[in-house]
């Protein structure tokens, strides 16, 4: 919910500002104090009291005045901060006057008080009970469904029969069995014609809660979607008899509209039940265009730098917290998974179609988010309240600007397909700007004079150096550098402590930090920075080591001279789960006698220089290690592993291994390994025949490979038949030589495939 958003990232922008290491502002603290115990008191409100009203096209009034006075409150603030920081760049450190902020502060604490003391009334007069409790708005008679089991699944019936099984087979763990194809060959009406079939609800739930389950799946009137969101909802929530008969009664109450409409109203409702601290994750998902994958590295980097992540006092940092509510809002359903990564990780995410129609109906009724139409016409109070803005397409652009010209306290936007936003360095209080495509019109010199910035993608031109003045961003999370060569970062980068990930396509040349301190108060530690790379011949030095000490991934690429030193302190970093490390010919041994952390999880090197085998010998001994993708030359001609080694890999890509010949092995050496690709291994006689005795390879690829090693593979995947029964390794073969294809193209055929 807006609200609630609102009020988490007023509550983090003070606090952003009270631990900074140079303030942009001064607050005075009995007013901080005041202010935040306000907020703390409203946040526990709207985390305790349910605003389930049913559908309306209309947001909650107290909700909405909840919103405008926090936003409001940032507004002063952060206005007052980009008035601050320009001045003293323009005067020489020069402040201007505090008075008008602190009237128009007050006036929005008076009104955030205000607003208290009416919460204190409502819970004095109603008290704050669970939404069991109260008693729902009765519902309309029931009445069947005029198609339910009228369409019977022609040709349909073992499937059905399968399908039926997995559900009620004696299973004791909860079953959720995706229906996919393509449009008109039934999934609907099989969904329907299953779940109309009462041995599948008596299977599908508690005996107690029976019949109340039969009602509940007849008024999703077998609609997949609804079907599937309804039992996420159920599955995240109390088994209580009360619980259902209340999300019984709400379907009731829907049951007789039409079946687009049907299915929104059931999403509807189950997003009114999401927890508060998901409502705004679940309708930020609405400024992605519709049917594109959604990274879900850049979706946490933007929920991060959007504010609305409450943090937590275990320690774990808002990134964590993200990951673990885009879990929350999978296993309920909302957001789907698109892509894995090859280690189980979720890479990419989706949100299915209606699921957004209700997100962006909801968003915008909040004021959360407005999308730009060709035609769409609001109310210069309305537009002049809204907050996030997304342009979806370059045909709207013009009209775009001269509708954000109204749009003074825009603190977000995103363009689809955008072409130029020069214009947009005027907007005061806008921290993130996000492009669904690189944009060739966004230079640095414009967005450094955005000083409330959190979230900042830069076209740099070649070789160029981008200014120092962007350590006036205050409160930066996030800097992206797009461009077509290699740019050098200032040194002031040392002094921003709000900052999170610092990356670059193509490489960016990071120098050292400055010695001694930096200011009266010390060097500044980079306590929130997690992501770091493409740095170019960064050297992991005591100095370097101690400013980054929570940095997750490292990615550095070495070409020049480098001494054998540069990543001496590198075992030091031990929150370190990701290592990218590239080095180009004619570089020396980066890696000898030091050690990774024991922390990582991933790994990628390319080493010309240092001895394969003996690098191989120190990383097999990583507890944690999953993903492993090495390039390197064996001087031995031989690897052999040992007992002990990788035990927890399960991604190993080995390419371009110049002198590698012979691969001894165990099965027992890789025990949980899934997946292997080879690329470029010219000289590797064959794949050990131990690899296949490993019972966790579920693929084998091999890219350029000779013709013995991919008959190796073919040995291998047939010597599993014979011992197994079956065949479950899938090998994928991708050679560019006719010749070649030609000689293997009998070992061809739909599990061991050319591609």
């Amino acid at each position: 919910m807006a609200a609630y958003a609102a009020v988490v990232s007023l509550m983090y922008s003070i606090n952003q500002i009270q631990n900074h290491f140079h303030p942009p502002v001064s607050l005075d603290k009995n007013v901080v104090e005041s202010l935040a115990e306000n907020l703390t008191f409203l946040q526990d409100f709207l985390e305790c009291y349910s605003f389930h009203f049913g559908y309306s096209k209309e947001a909650n009034p107290l909700e909405m005045r909840i919103a405008d006075a926090a936003y409001a409150a940032e507004d002063v603030i952060e206005s007052h901060i980009f008035d601050q920081i320009h001045a003293g760049s323009k005067n020489r450190g020069k402040k201007i006057s505090s008075i008008d902020f602190c009237v128009s502060l007050q006036s929005v604490i008076d009104e955030i008080d205000s607003i208290k003391k009416e919460v204190i009334k409502i819970k004095e007069k109603k008290g704050i009970q669970d939404q069991l409790q109260k008693n729902p708005t009765p519902s309309s008679s029931r009445s069947s469904s005029a198609f339910m089991g009228q369409n019977p699944v022609v040709g349909f019936d073992d499937i059905k029969l399968e399908v039926m099984d997995k559900l009620i087979g004696g299973q004791l763990d909860r079953q959720i069995i995706p229906i996919v194809g393509m449009a008109g060959i039934g999934k609907t009406t099989l969904a329907r014609t299953v779940y109309q079939n009462l041995a599948v609800v008596e299977g599908s739930c508690p005996l107690e809660l029976e019949e109340i389950g039969k009602e509940i799946v007849e008024n999703c009137r077998g609609l997949p979607l609804s079907i599937v969101v309804v039992g996420g909802l159920l599955a995240r929530s109390k088994q209580t008899r009360e619980y259902w008969e209340y999300i019984a009664k709400n379907l009731n109450s829907i049951v007789n509209l039409e079946e687009d409409e049907h299915c929104l109203k059931v999403l509807h409702m189950s997003y009114n039940h999401l927890p508060v601290h998901l409502k705004p994750c679940f309708l930020y998902m609405g400024v992605f265009s519709e049917d594109k994958k959604i990274p879900v590295s850049k979706l946490i980097r933007l929920w991060v730098a959007e504010g609305f992540l409450k943090p937590c006092s275990d320690g774990k940092s808002l990134e964590e917290i993200a990951k673990e509510y885009l879990i929350e809002l999978i296993d309920r359903n909302m957001v789907l998974v698109h892509q894995l990564g090859c280690i189980g990780n979720i890479k990419n995410c989706h949100i299915h179609d209606l699921l957004r129609d209700l997100c962006l109906r909801e968003a915008e009724k909040q004021r959360f988010i407005n999308v730009i139409r060709p035609h769409s016409v609001k109310s210069s109070q309305d537009a002049s309240n809204q907050r996030r803005v997304v342009i979806p397409k370059v045909s709207y652009q013009e009209n775009a600007l001269n509708a954000l010209q109204s749009m003074s306290r825009v603190s977000s936007l995103t363009f689809w397909d955008s072409r130029d936003v020069l214009q947009l360095y005027n907007f005061r209080l806008l921290r993130i700007m996000s492009f669904s495509s690189f944009n060739h019109s966004y230079y640095h010199e414009h967005v450094l004079k955005l000083v409330n910035s959190r979230y900042i993608v830069l076209n740099l031109h070649r070789n160029a150096k981008f200014l120092s003045s962007i350590c006036l961003l205050w409160n930066l999370h996030t800097i992206i550098i797009e461009t077509g060569g290699k740019v050098t970062a200032p040194v002031e980068i040392w002094d921003m402590p709000q900052l999170r990930h610092l990356m670059s396509r193509i490489g960016i040349y990071l120098p050292p930090p400055r010695g001694g301190n930096t200011s009266r108060r010390g060097d500044v530690v980079l306590m929130n920075l997690e992501i770091l790379g493409r740095v170019i011949n960064f050297k992991c030095c005591d100095d370097a080591v101690r400013r980054i000490p929570n940095v997750k991934k490292l990615k550095i690429l070495f070409d020049g001279e480098v001494d054998g030193n540069c990543l001496a302190k590198l075992g030091e970093l031990q929150k370190l789960e990701s290592f990218r490390c590239y080095s180009l010919l004619g570089v020396g041994d980066i890696l000898h006698n030091h050690t990774f952390p024991r922390s990582l999880r991933r790994l990628t090197l390319s080493l010309r220089a240092a001895r394969s085998e003996d690098v191989l010998g120190i990383v097999g001994a990583l507890p944690l290690l999953e993903k492993l993708v090495f390039i390197g030359t064996f001087e031995g001609r031989v690897w052999e592993t040992v007992e002990g080694q990788f035990r927890s890999l399960k991604f190993l890509k080995l390419e371009d291994c110049p002198g590698l010949d012979i691969w001894t092995t165990e099965s027992s050496h890789f025990p949980r390994l899934e997946h292997l690709v080879l690329v470029l291994l010219e000289e590797l006689q064959v794949i050990p025949p131990e690899i296949g005795e490993i019972t966790t390879l579920k693929s084998l690829k091999l890219v350029e490979c000779r013709n013995s090693a991919v008959e190796s593979a073919k040995r291998i995947q047939e010597d599993q038949e014979d011992n197994f029964g079956e065949v479950s390794l899938q090998v994928k073969v991708q050679i560019s030589d006719y010749d070649q294809i030609q000689e293997l193209q009998s070992l061809f055929c739909s599990n061991f495939q050319l591609v």
